[in-house]
């Protein structure tokens, strides 16, 4: 809702006022051309005076607005701005045409008062003058109106992008004056965004994605990852409390980054890992003939054969994981990694390093490691 203060409103109005006081006042009781002489001077020409003044630029909105079912949103309330919802521009419409009305009013005896016209010329100057003025009034506002309305559209566009999730989205508008200061301002609190966006959607300890991150990928890939068929692979590191116990939560901090480092080294550029929580893992993949679920297993298990570097002190991780696939074992996010899960718990019952696949008929797999896809 678009809200103007009384400031502002009564400056405007103070401006329609001088300058139609100053038309219809300058001439004397001969009257001023539109009228007969001393007329203006009447009570009954103060009160045309005044609708012509005051009335005519407040109601134009109005009327038009009446017209099309729309003048509940027009109010004037007691010791208030004039509050618009939809109708700004109708209103600065109404009063950029009055304001043309009484400038071409007002340019014959302005005229007037630095050369001398004859009265004849006069009479055919007026609605000469009138009609110029109100054309031109009209030609800027439409100048004015469109060139608002285009900007307004790149800002909408940006925003539209940023209500689809896109922080990266920026107004790509480039001016030296207050058009570009408000395009900087937007794009700093856009950047602002997206950074504050991008520390909630990532692990503090790790720096992976988050399960909150998963839900926004997922939703924004669906219809790919469900086309061309997609592995969650669940995982957690076997014995971490035994670890935590005995060296402490610091090291065991150490052994999570590492595990998270190695595995992030090894992703291709179309594959998510996720921190879930703790020392719980997902890690998504797309699947093709030459790459399956059980070798995308086998491959992340080849990834903790080697000890890892906590401090100059090798240790000896191992992991157990489950795998769910979509479309075929859902669709929907939180039951797939609920299989997953559940599949990673089979995997758990099998000595050493081993993974399951959810299936209707599960069987635990284990093979010799298979070529990366």
């Amino acid at each position: 809702m678009q809200i103007l203060n009384s400031q502002e409103i009564n400056l405007q109005y103070f401006m329609i006022q001088f300058a139609g006081l100053f038309v219809l006042y300058r001439r004397d009781r001969s009257g001023c051309g539109l009228f007969p002489g001393g007329f203006i001077h009447s009570p009954q020409g103060v009160i045309i005076i005044w609708v012509l003044v005051l009335i005519i630029p407040l109601s134009l909105p109005r009327i038009v607005l009446t017209r099309n079912g729309l003048a509940n949103e027009f109010s004037i309330p007691e010791k208030a701005g004039l509050k618009m919802l939809k109708n700004y521009s109708l209103y600065m419409l109404g009063v950029s045409l009055s304001l043309g009305l009484l400038a071409g009013m007002a340019f014959p005896y302005l005229l007037e008062t630095l050369v001398e016209v004859p009265e004849e010329s006069m009479a055919a100057l007026r609605p000469l003058a009138i009609a110029a003025t109100l054309f031109l009034v009209a030609a800027i506002f439409a100048v004015h109106y469109f060139s608002t309305r285009y900007v307004i559209s790149r800002f909408r566009e940006v925003l539209a992008r940023v209500r689809s999730e896109d922080y990266q989205a920026r107004v790509q508008i480039s001016s030296s004056d207050m058009l570009g200061k408000l395009t900087a301002d937007v794009n700093a609190t856009l950047a602002h965004l997206e950074e504050k966006n991008d520390e909630v959607l990532h692990d503090e300890l790790t720096g992976l994605p988050n399960r909150q991150f998963l839900k926004q990928y997922y939703r924004k890939n669906l219809d790919r990852l469900i086309q061309h068929q997609t592995a969650f692979l669940f995982f957690d590191l076997d014995k971490f409390k035994e670890i935590n116990d005995q060296h402490g939560h610091l090291y065991g901090d150490k052994v999570l980054v590492e595990v998270a480092g190695r595995i992030r080294t090894a992703l291709a550029e179309d594959q998510v890992l996720v921190r879930l929580s703790g020392d719980e893992f997902l890690f998504v993949a797309n699947l093709s003939e030459g790459c399956t679920g059980q070798e995308l297993a086998e491959q992340l298990l080849a990834l903790f054969f080697e000890p890892f570097d906590i401090d100059g002190n090798l240790q000896q991780v191992q992991t157990s994981i489950g795998v769910s696939t979509a479309p075929a074992d859902g669709e929907n996010l939180a039951e797939l990694i609920r299989r997953a899960d559940f599949a990673m718990y089979k995997a758990k019952k099998q000595e050493g390093l081993s993974y399951y696949l959810f299936q209707k008929h599960p069987e635990v797999l284990t093979a010799e490691m298979a070529e990366p896809c």
